[in-house]
């Protein structure tokens, strides 16, 4: 019996390995846009903050004026185009959210797909 919930345990944590890695632009579908580019974040009014990064998983506690400002907010990655974010681990599903991958619908002028610095996102789900 443990070796069965250990063995569960261990695919439930390693079943976001399928996608290549948590960086890049995030949309929710209440309209919110996020970037994750290695350990920082860039939320959704621009502010720019650092947090802890692994490959497929990233946290960061929620800065001042935040309406969870001071709680660690946690984002999992499940597949290349889908993540979820967990406001409070002890009480999952209730409080985490699904984001996917932006589309990206417009640049501003002499804009690459790669980098846009100005760009319109959108929720593609």
């Amino acid at each position: 019996m443990r070796v069965t919930i250990l063995t569960l345990t261990l695919l439930f944590l390693a079943s976001p390995a399928v996608a290549d890695a948590i960086d890049g632009d995030w949309c929710n579908k209440d309209g919110s846009h996020l970037r994750i580019d290695g350990p920082a974040i860039t939320l959704g009014a621009g502010q720019s903050i650092m947090g802890k990064y692994g490959r497929h998983a990233f946290s960061y506690i929620a800065p001042q004026g935040d309406p969870e400002s001071g709680k660690e907010i946690l984002f999992v990655q499940r597949s290349e185009t889908e993540m979820r974010r967990v406001r409070d681990p002890m009480a999952m599903p209730e409080h985490e959210d699904i984001w996917q991958r932006c589309e990206t619908i417009s640049l501003a002028p002499n804009q690459s797909k790669n980098r846009p610095i100005l760009a319109q996102f959108v929720f593609n789900g």
